[in-house]
C-alpha cells in the first residue's frame, strides 16, 4: 500500500484512548527491544560456538591419530638415521683396527712402524695430537707387534 491508499487516521475520542494507545505502543517497543536483544544474544552464542568448534579440531579422534602417526614416523626416521650414523662409525673403527693389525703383522719392527706411519700420513688412521707418531719416534720398542718371533726385535 502506498501512503495515498492508507485511510486517514481516526480522530481520538478522548484521553483514555490516547493512554491506551500509548501503552500499547510502549509494550510494542518493549517487545521489539526484547527481540533485538534475543537476536544479539543468539548471534553472540553462534560466534562463540564457531570459535569453540575451531579449537576443538585437535580433540577429534582422527586428528589425534594422524598427529600420532606423524610423530611416530618422524621418531622412526630420526632413530633410523641415528642407527645408520652409529653403524657407519662402528664400521670405520673396524676398518682402522684391521689396518693397525695388518700394519703390525709385518716381518720386522721397522716395516711395521713404517706401515703405521704410512697409514697415518694417508689419513687412514687418526692420530690426534700426533701421539702415535711421537711414540714411534721416541720409543719404537713399545709399539706392539703381531707376527713371527723375529718381528719383536728392532732390525
Amino acid at each position: 500500500m502506498t501512503p495515498q491508499e492508507l485511510p486517514p487516521p481516526a480522530p481520538l475520542a478522548d484521553g483514555a484512548d490516547t493512554a491506551k494507545l500509548e501503552r500499547t505502543l510502549a509494550l510494542a517497543e518493549l517487545d521489539l527491544k526484547r527481540a533485538e536483544l534475543d537476536l544479539k544474544v543468539k548471534q553472540h552464542e553462534l560466534e562463540r560456538a564457531k570459535v569453540d568448534q575451531a579449537g576443538s579440531w585437535l580433540a577429534q579422534p582422527l586428528t589425534v591419530a594422524i598427529l600420532g602417526g606423524v610423530i611416530a614416523s618422524l621418531a622412526h626416521v630420526v632413530n633410523t638415521a641415528w642407527a645408520a650414523h652409529e653403524t657407519a662409525q662402528l664400521e670405520a673403527r673396524k676398518v682402522r683396527t684391521s689396518l693397525v693389525l695388518e700394519a703390525v703383522k709385518a716381518p720386522d719392527r721397522r716395516t711395521a712402524l713404517s706401515n703405521l706411519l704410512f697409514y697415518i700420513d694417508m689419513g687412514l688412521l687418526e692420530d690426534p695430537g700426533d701421539k702415535l707418531r711421537e711414540q714411534i719416534r721416541l720409543k719404537p720398542e713399545t709399539i706392539p707387534l703381531h707376527g713371527t718371533p723375529s718381528a719383536t726385535t728392532l732390525e
